[in-house]
């Protein structure tokens, strides 16, 4: 079976986008997307997003990490989604979906941009030392735990982030986020990603907890920069952080078709 896909990311970090009415006699399942995901053998992805039709909204997200496992959201993978399908005039440039954690509305701003407003972010445990770090865990559409570290800070991130990730305070796991404040418009994370194993070029998501905990220790702006390895992300909210917008690039790479009887 030819199965047709697009290859896309937001701020580096790459999705296989399968958008599911062009191949309706395929079935996800775990062993399938490790498979579409594997770097040597496959297409090569850090996640798969699964776009569907939705009676109610533009479209429907499933993200899934590239060990199969499902996740309630991606950031960034979203935006690729809705770039896509924008590009295929499946939708207009302001629009609704739906993910796991909930209703979602989006703005293409160019041919390169998006924007789409995140859950509001929510605290999710007092301080909790581990690693003899210091965190919390917050949940903006998923799970992380947030550590600020100093500016000139350089530590081993994968070796403490895998760490954490396992430790006994997380026994279903969590995506670890450290957070340097460059100033009070200005932030730098690096993410250590559970169920992609490794440190990322970005994580949408991850960038709002790490935001919203270091605008409410420090007071920042409610717009602010956050500079990942892949780029920059945009963040903008109000005083109660119940209405949060995340604004990032989305590019798509190419379109093909994979044989997966050869995986």
């Amino acid at each position: 079976m030819l199965l047709p896909f697009t290859k896309a990311h937001g701020t580096g970090n790459h999705f296989i986008l399968l958008y599911l009415p062009e191949c309706p006699t395929f079935t996800l399942d775990e062993t399938i997307i490790q498979k579409l995901c594997n770097t040597n053998t496959g297409i090569g992805s850090e996640g798969l997003i699964a776009i569907s039709n939705h009676e109610k909204y533009d479209f429907k997200i499933d993200y899934y990490n590239r060990d199969g496992t499902w996740e309630t959201m991606c950031a960034n993978g979203a935006r690729c989604a809705g770039m896509f399908l924008y590009q295929k005039n499946i939708v207009n440039n302001e629009l609704t979906f739906l993910a796991g954690d909930g209703e979602h509305s989006m703005k293409i701003i160019n041919d390169t941009t998006v924007a789409l407003t995140i859950s509001a972010p929510q605290y999710k445990s007092d301080e909790i030392i581990v690693e003899n770090l210091s965190g919390f865990s917050v949940d903006s559409g998923a799970k992380h735990f947030v550590v600020e570290v100093n500016k000139n800070d350089d530590l081993d991130w994968y070796k403490v982030g895998k760490k954490i990730r396992n430790s006994k305070f997380f026994p279903e796991g969590t995506n670890v986020n450290f957070v340097k404040k460059i100033d009070f418009n200005t932030l730098e994370v690096i993410t250590y990603e559970k169920g992609v194993e490794k440190i990322m070029q970005s994580c949408g998501s991850g960038s709002v907890a790490a935001a919203y905990h270091m605008q409410r220790k420090y007071n920042l702006d409610y717009k602010l920069n956050i500079h990942v390895t892949g780029g920059i992300l945009s963040i903008s909210t109000n005083d109660t952080w119940d209405y949060v917008w995340l604004e990032g690039p989305a590019k798509l790479l190419f379109h093909s078709d994979i044989d997966i009887s050869k995986l």
